[in-house]
C-alpha cells in the first residue's frame, strides 16, 4: 500500500504542474493516506526485519524509513504549491502551502529530524511575501503548521517564537475545540510563564484534565520555591517532556523555582541587601530534602548537601542571566543585592 500510494502521489504531482488549485484537494487526500501507510509500513518492517533485509538487497537506502520517503514525495507537493505563479490568488495552489509544510514538520518532529525541519522554515521565511496570511487559510491547516513549528522551536530553545506560535494556534481554535486546545496548552502553559512571568489560572486549567494532572503540582512548586516536589513531578513526566520537545522548557522553569526560593529567603531576612551564602545553601538543602537542617547528616555521600561553593555557582548563574541584580563577595561569603529592584521582572 505504501509503495502504491507513494507512486500515486508522485504521478499526481507531475500531472498537477499545469493545473490550478482544484487539483490540490486530491493531493491533500493522497498525502494523508500516504502518511498513514508509511507509519504502518515502518511498524511492520520493525516487527519483521527480514522484510527490511530483502529490501536492502534490492538497493534501498540502508537506514531510510518509509516516512522519510513519504516526506520527500510530499515535499514535491509543497514545492508545486509554493512555486505556483498564478496571479489569481483564488486559483493559486499557494493557498495550500501550509498544509504540506504542516505534514512535513509533523513527520520531522516525530523522527526528531530538526535539520530538515529548520530547512523548511527557512524556505517559508524566504517566500513569506508570496504566501497567504495564516488568518486567511483553512484554520485546521494553520493550527497544524503552528503546532509543529512551535514544538520544533521549543527543541531549539527558541522559546519566544514557540510561545507566539502556540498562542496564535490557540486563538485560531474554535470555542468548543477542547481537544486541540488541550494539545496546544501542553506547550503554552509553561511557555507563557517563561515569556510573560504570569501564572496560569489553575481553576480554569481544571477544564483540561491532562494538563491539570501534569502542571498543577509543578506550578504549585513554582509558586512556593519547592525544589523537591518540582523535581519529583519533573522526573515523573520526563519521558513525556522529552518526546514533546519540552525538556529544555521545564529545565528553564526549574530556575524560577530556585529564584522563588531566593526571594523567600530575602524576605525572611528582612529584605536585607546582604544575604549570607551559608543561609542560602541551607535553604536550598531544605527545599530539596524537606528535612530540617539540624537533621541533615553531614557525612560523606549524604544526599543533596549543598556547599557554599555550589550555592555561589547557582547565584552567579542567576545574576549572569539577569534574574537578580547584585554580586557575590566570596571572601565574606555574602550575596550583595542591589537596593533598587534586586529581582527585575
Amino acid at each position: 500500500s505504501f509503495n502504491t500510494g507513494n507512486e500515486l502521489l508522485k504521478n499526481l504531482n507531475r500531472f498537477a504542474e499545469q493545473k490550478t488549485n482544484w487539483i490540490v484537494k486530491s493531493l491533500i487526500v493522497i498525502t494523508k493516506n500516504l502518511i498513514t501507510y508509511a507509519i504502518k509500513a515502518d511498524e511492520y518492517i520493525e516487527k519483521n526485519p527480514t522484510v527490511y533485509l530483502s529490501r536492502k538487497n534490492l538497493g534501498d537506502f540502508e537506514h531510510e524509513s518509509c516516512l522519510i520517503k513519504a516526506a520527500r514525495t510530499i515535499h514535491n507537493s509543497f514545492k508545486l504549491c509554493l512555486n505556483d505563479r498564478n496571479e489569481e490568488i483564488y486559483q493559486s495552489r499557494r493557498n495550500s502551502v501550509y498544509f504540506f509544510v504542516g505534514q512535513e514538520l509533523k513527520i520531522y518532529f516525530n523522527l526528531q529530524n530538526r535539520d530538515l525541519a529548520k530547512n523548511m522554515e527557512k524556505v517559508l521565511i524566504s517566500k513569506q511575501q508570496d504566501l497567504p496570511d495564516l488568518s486567511s487559510i483553512d484554520k485546521s491547516q494553520a493550527i497544524t503548521y503552528l503546532y509543529y513549528s512551535g514544538a520544533i522551536a521549543c527543541g531549539e530553545g527558541d522559546f519566544k517564537t514557540a510561545y507566539l506560535k502556540f498562542k496564535y494556534a490557540f486563538q485560531l481554535c474554535s470555542k468548543n475545540d477542547l481537544k486541540h486546545k488541550e494539545s496546544i496548552l501542553i506547550y503554552l502553559i509553561p511557555l507563557k510563564f517563561l515569556i510573560t512571568k504570569k501564572y496560569p489560572n489553575l481553576i480554569k486549567l481544571r477544564l483540561f484534565r491532562k494538563n491539570y494532572e501534569i502542571y498543577q503540582p509543578i506550578l504549585s512548586s513554582l509558586l512556593i520555591g519547592d525544589l523537591k516536589n518540582f523535581d519529583k513531578n519533573f522526573n515523573q513526566f520526563e519521558k513525556f517532556f522529552l518526546k514533546k520537545n519540552l525538556y529544555l522548557v521545564l529545565e528553564k522553569l526549574r530556575t524560577f523555582v530556585v529564584l522563588k526560593l531566593i526571594k523567600k529567603i530575602y524576605r525572611l531576612e528582612g529584605s536585607s541587601s546582604h544575604l549570607k551564602i551559608p543561609i542560602i545553601a541551607r535553604g536550598l538543602e531544605f527545599s530539596i530534602n524537606h528535612i530540617n537542617n539540624e537533621n541533615l547528616t553531614r557525612k560523606k555521600n549524604a544526599i543533596s548537601i549543598f556547599s557554599t561553593d555550589e550555592a555561589e555557582c547557582i547565584l552567579a548563574n542567576l545574576i549572569y542571566s539577569g534574574y537578580m541584580k547584585g554580586y557575590l563577595s566570596h571572601t565574606n561569603g555574602i550575596l550583595v543585592l542591589s537596593k533598587k529592584d534586586p529581582f527585575p521582572k
